[in-house]
């Protein structure tokens, strides 16, 4: 009779190299794993947490979210690979809420600089939307290069045109254009002086 121990060595034998080399050398130099939308009931997620376990030093897993609703995988889970299901510390906290109280705590948070203005970032917004015409509107009025404008221009004559003939294009070239449009529209958002 196998049993789990059993079956994953088993696995393991089969798979002649284990993990993957650079796969396994990530892992190597990790000292801390966080599991998000895993599903640890399935056979491939518990083999990844056996090769995990079988580092030196591992003495648990911290998992964001609710435990499993079987009461015999949740017991499997945490007695056989010491994990531990994490959530907020406090009432109202998520994992991420109390995982960046704790960095913040201890100075591990990096300052992030915005490299673009607020009427950069307010046009690129406008075109990830996917409102090309009234990013294009706001490029309009803020663009000062004269061959920047012209550019703005063409691209709302080029979005304009492809609109119109939007019902006799086929739908895959409608959107590479589409997409070229919104590019063309980014890179001049860029160009907008801060």
């Amino acid at each position: 009779m196998l049993d789990y121990d059993d079956v994953f060595q088993l696995m393991k034998d089969c798979l002649s190299t284990g993990l993957p080399t650079k796969i396994k050398a990530q892992l190597a130099r990790a000292s801390t794993f966080v599991f998000l939308g895993f599903d640890f009931e399935k056979w491939h997620t518990q083999m990844l947490l056996r090769f995990l376990g079988e580092r030196p030093g591992i003495s648990k897993f911290a998992i964001k979210g609710e435990k499993p609703n079987g009461e015999d995988t949740c017991s499997f889970l945490v007695n056989g690979f010491k994990i531990k299901f994490e959530k907020g510390e406090k009432d109202g906290e998520t994992f991420f809420d109390s995982l960046y109280r704790h960095c913040e705590e201890k100075n591990m948070l990096r300052t992030l600089v915005n490299q673009f203005s607020g009427k950069q970032v307010a046009v690129m917004r406008l075109a990830y939307a996917g409102k090309l015409a009234t990013a294009l509107e706001e490029l309009l009025k803020h663009l000062r290069d004269p061959d920047d404008r012209n550019a703005a221009t063409l691209l709302s004559g080029r979005l304009h045109q492809l609109e119109a003939e939007k019902t006799r294009t086929d739908s895959r070239d409608y959107w590479v254009e589409w997409n070229k449009i919104a590019y063309g529209v980014i890179q001049l958002a860029k160009k907008l002086e801060p």
